[in-house]
């Protein structure tokens, strides 16, 4: 039997290193979920392509890396008595 060894990938990291973000904003698909109603109290609200022009923002400061970086933070940290 061969074995196949799996890479593992960080998804997160991937989405920030790819630029999913900004792709997503510039192909429009947030406000084209918002056009065709699939999320109702959001599409009211125009809030997913409000979102959508935050997005290459997003990519630009690396917000996922500080995301993960404050999230993995051991709480201690934050404490200073």
């Amino acid at each position: 039997a061969t074995s196949v060894r799996m890479q593992q990938v960080d998804l997160l990291e991937r989405v920030e290193t790819l630029k999913v973000l900004t792709a997503v904003s510039k192909s429009g698909l947030l406000s084209k979920i918002e056009k065709a109603g699939v999320l109702s109290q959001l599409e009211k609200q125009g809030a997913l392509s409000q979102v959508e022009k935050l997005l290459p923002l997003a990519d630009d400061y690396r917000v996922i890396s500080l995301t993960k970086t404050i999230v993995n933070t051991p709480p201690s940290t934050f404490y200073f008595a």
